[in-house]
This record gives structure tokens, C-alpha cells and sequence, in this order.
């Protein structure tokens, strides 16, 4: 499962990056941090999660439900 907000730069570049073999991967699902992710997670079953760019606190629920299985790109510099 794969979220991208803004101008999903990060989707394409794993979407390469998977099309040519470089990541041995497949994108399940594309959501919006804008959605509820669980009712999806649980339809899809992904064996990693992947957010790029979302912009909420990930939910103790989703922690507990994947737990060492999520990358989350942050979408900006993390301060000194």
C-alpha cells in the first residue's frame, strides 16, 4: 500500500522503480490521507505500508496492525 500526497513524485519513482525491476514490490493500493486507510489495509493485506507524504499521525490501531512494516517518507526537513 502506497499513499502520495502533493505532486506524487515519490509514487512514480517507486512505481519505476518497480515496473523496471529495481524494487521487488507491488503496489496494492493508492490512498489519500484524506481517507480512513484501515478498511482498505484490511481488504488489500499489505505485507509493508508505505506513506509518502501524509500529513497525519499515523494511529496507534495502524501501529499495532503493522508493526516494523511502515515506511513513512516525510514530505518535508525534519529541524536540527
Amino acid at each position: 500500500m502506497v499513499h502520495e500526497g502533493g505532486a506524487q513524485t515519490n509514487l512514480k519513482a517507486i512505481r519505476e522503480a518497480v515496473g523496471q525491476g529495481k524494487i521487488n514490490a507491488e503496489i496494492s493500493a493508492v490512498v489519500s490521507d484524506t481517507e480512513n486507510p484501515m478498511p482498505i489495509l484490511e481488504k488489500v493485506s499489505p505485507d509493508y505500508v508505505c506513506l509518502c507524504g501524509w500529513k497525519k499521525i499515523i494511529s496507534d490501531e495502524m501501529i499495532k496492525k503493522y508493526p516494523n512494516k511502515i515506511l513513512n517518507l516525510h514530505p518535508g526537513l525534519i529541524p536540527d
